[in-house]
């Protein structure tokens, strides 16, 4: 749609500088004037034609500006996603974090309109743990798809709320005329709106019914948080 709306500006452009220049010849201007109206119309041609072609683009790309929604809902001990797109894609990946230990995870799509090629666990591999993040990667999004998803975890037992995790990750990328795109949002985990970026993201935490010495607390800091692919 683009390309014709270019070519239809050019035409208008052109033609219409054509025009004024034989009308401006024919009526107002000698001969000796009529070649620097044909230059100077010429020259604003020119100029039309270059904004036209920077609008275009500009249309273009915000045209090819993909939409990615997000929805969520927690039934029992089961989260259910789902990612709505209105474009296309090429990637996404979600970071989403999981009050206790996530057990299991399904990718309920057929292969033809996506697949999963990474999916992660990081923390919460322990009952003392209270929070995990889920990490996952989609490619080969088919256009316009609608992906579900479905989340199995054991809630904490621990009556602790950790700060830092009531928002979630979404990067997705795509392509404009060979350039790659890729766009960051946070959304809140409660309603699923667009939120800003936190402060502080936290991987995963766990309790200890004790107090760890320093040569334990220095082990666990060199190990990282565990991860585990499902």
């Amino acid at each position: 749609m683009v390309f014709f709306v270019k070519i239809l500006a050019t035409v208008i452009i052109v033609g219409s500088g054509t025009y004024s220049s034989e009308w401006l010849k024919g009526h107002w201007l000698s001969g000796r004037n009529s070649v620097l109206v044909v230059v100077v119309i010429s020259v604003i041609a020119a100029l039309a034609i270059v904004l036209v072609d920077l609008t275009s683009d500009n249309l273009g790309r915000m045209l090819s500006n993909p939409s990615v929604t997000i929805h969520t809902s927690k039934q029992g001990n089961e989260i259910d996603l789902s990612i709505k797109i209105k474009g296309s894609v090429d990637r996404i990946s979600l970071n989403y974090p999981v009050p206790g230990t996530v057990t299991n995870f399904q990718d309920l799509n057929p292969l033809t309109d996506a697949r999963t090629i990474a999916a992660k666990v990081i923390g919460g591999t322990v009952s003392s743990s209270v929070q995990s993040n889920l990490q996952m990667t989609i490619t080969d999004i088919r256009e316009d798809a609608m992906l579900q998803y479905k989340i199995f975890y054991e809630p904490s037992q621990q009556s602790v709320q950790v700060a830092g995790v009531e928002r979630y990750e979404v990067v997705y990328a795509w392509e404009y005329n060979a350039e790659k795109i890729q766009n960051t949002e946070w959304n809140t985990v409660g309603d699923d709106s667009v939120t800003t970026e936190p402060p502080v993201q936290v991987m995963g935490a766990q309790i200890f019914d004790r107090a760890l010495n320093p040569e334990e607390i220095r082990r666990l800091y060199e190990a990282g948080s565990p991860q585990r692919n499902i």
